[in-house]
């Protein structure tokens, strides 16, 4: 889609000069060298009509965007990621800047796609009640969000959600947000800034594969501790720390680093 509307803006715009360049080229009174200038004139404007709509395009598949999507649960709200607390039933709404023609919230288990939600003004609110499955269920199974139009805008989201098997506090300094949680954190700001972790007793990090984006070749002395402080790499990555003695409480941190903004015109 974001294809179909870069080159339908060039079209448009080649369409226009095009109709010039006939009229320079046909019979009219005015020497050859104008023509000829004209013509190339045009072909230069022509490469910046190309060259600028290039530019325009979004890469979904190799850069990271902001998390920017509005979330809102009953009465929690914010912007881009947000952490609930384990319930049956979430009533969530999700908002952007620009209009949806469909969006597609994605968890570790399934992916639902709605096709033209018309709710809200100019149809940027949509709302959905999402039943956990049980795949999905107390597991560490976060909801990646993406409202989508046939502009080629489009908005993202992440949604974690507390589990019974994830119950050791923490206290998350990320950015502008300095968040307290039961056990699941999450922190987004762009990929190499610097975070900070802090525990209510000592704990050890994972030194799991999946680990190593956060605590890459960190020995266990490096890995054990009350406090860490990590640096955020690019897109989504999580960690997991287990209290060092009983009852051996567990953590899970999610975080994402992203590389761009997306401009909205």
């Amino acid at each position: 889609m974001i294809s179909f509307y870069v080159v339908g803006q060039t079209y448009g715009i080649i369409r226009i000069v095009r109709s010039r360049m006939f009229a320079y080229l046909l019979p009219h009174k005015g020497n050859l060298m104008q023509e000829l200038k004209a013509f190339i004139i045009i072909l230069i404007l022509l490469s910046f009509v190309s060259c600028s709509s290039q530019q325009t395009k979004v890469d979904l598949k190799t850069k990271n965007y902001k998390l920017d999507s509005l979330i809102t649960n009953k009465e929690l709200s914010a912007y881009g990621y947000i952490t609930l607390r384990e319930k049956p039933l979430y009533e969530i709404t999700i908002e952007t800047e620009q209009k949806i023609d469909w969006i597609s919230f994605r968890s570790c288990s399934r992916e639902v796609i709605a096709v033209d939600p018309r709710t809200g003004i100019n149809r940027k609110k949509f709302s959905i009640s999402y039943y956990p499955n049980e795949v999905e269920r107390g597991e560490a199974c976060p909801v990646k969000v993406q409202a989508l139009n046939v502009d080629g805008m489009y908005s993202v989201g992440f949604i974690a959600f507390e589990s019974k098997h994830f119950t050791l506090p923490a206290e998350n300094i990320c950015g502008s947000r300095t968040e307290s949680s039961n056990g699941t954190s999450t922190c987004s700001e762009r990929s190499s800034s610097i975070a900070k972790i802090k525990f209510p007793v000592e704990v050890i990090a994972s030194d799991s594969a999946s680990a190593g984006c956060l605590f890459k070749n960190k020995s266990k002395e490096e890995r054990t501790g009350r406090e860490f402080t990590y640096v955020i790499p690019p897109g989504y990555c999580d960690l997991v720390f287990m209290e060092k003695n009983e009852p051996n409480r567990i953590h899970i941190l999610y975080t994402y680093g992203y590389d761009d903004i997306q401009t909205r015109l």
